[in-house]
Order: structure tokens, then sequence, then C-alpha cells
């Protein structure tokens, strides 16, 4: 069976991302754009609404790992109106390490996302990350 285009996309969209060019993603994005963190994403999680709140979350985010963060996919499922990815999320910030098996739902309508929401599955150990470098960082 032939790879959905949507598979792709996705990868050609997360290699510009991580290499610092949001212009691919920002393509993608419909101006109404819903994420909604999982509670494993500590101080982001929740809702944005929004390119620009989405914006500032992921830019927030990219502080708080510290630039550390890396996402290892290890499975992309498209369609017309979907694409999850299932992968395992990574950061070290000030010692402290952090791991959580996540998938991320994208929605799509006439190829533009209009919804994205996490599912953590490590949230226990999340917790103890962000109460680890929340502590670290007050005693600094």
């Amino acid at each position: 069976m032939a790879e959905h285009r949507n598979v792709q996309r996705w990868r050609e969209m997360r290699e510009a991302f991580f290499a610092g060019d949001v212009g691919p993603a920002l393509a993608l994005y419909d101006e109404n754009l819903v994420w909604t963190n999982d509670e494993a994403a500590g101080p982001i999680a929740g809702t944005h609404t929004g390119v620009q709140a989405v914006l500032e979350m992921l830019g927030r985010g990219m502080e708080l790992y510290e630039g550390s963060l890396t996402q290892e996919v290890h499975a992309t499922l498209a369609s017309d109106d979907y694409v999850v990815e299932i992968m395992t999320e990574r950061a070290d910030v000030q010692g402290h390490q952090f791991e959580n098996r996540a998938v991320y739902v994208y929605r799509l309508v006439n190829d533009k996302i209009v919804e994205i929401f996490t599912l953590d599955r490590d949230r226990g150990s999340a917790a103890e990350f962000w109460q680890a470098v929340s502590g670290a960082a007050g005693n600094a």
C-alpha cells in the first residue's frame, strides 16, 4: 500500500521545524487553529487558540525545555482528515530528564490543520520532571 501524501508532508514539516524553519508548519495551520496539550506539557498544558497563541506556546515550550526537546516519531498514520503521530519526547533541563510517550492528533479541513491535541502516556514522570525543574529554578 502506498504511503498517504500527508505522511510525507508531516515528515517534511517536522524536519523543517526542528531545523528552525516554521514556514512549512505555518503553511499548514488554519488561522483559527486550536491546539490542546495534555497535562504532561506542564506550564504549556491546556488549550491555545489561534496561530499567534500557538506560536507563543511553542516559543514558551522551547524556553522551558531550554532548546533540548526532541521527538522521536515511531509512526505516522494519515488520511485526508487526520494525521496521527506516535512518538517519544525527550528533554534534559537543569540535569533533569524528561521522557514522555505521546500521541499527537491533527485534524484537517481543506488541507489545513484546524485542531491539534496531544495525549500523554507518562503523566506521573512528567509531573515529577516539572516539579523538579520549577523547584530547581526557584532555588537558582
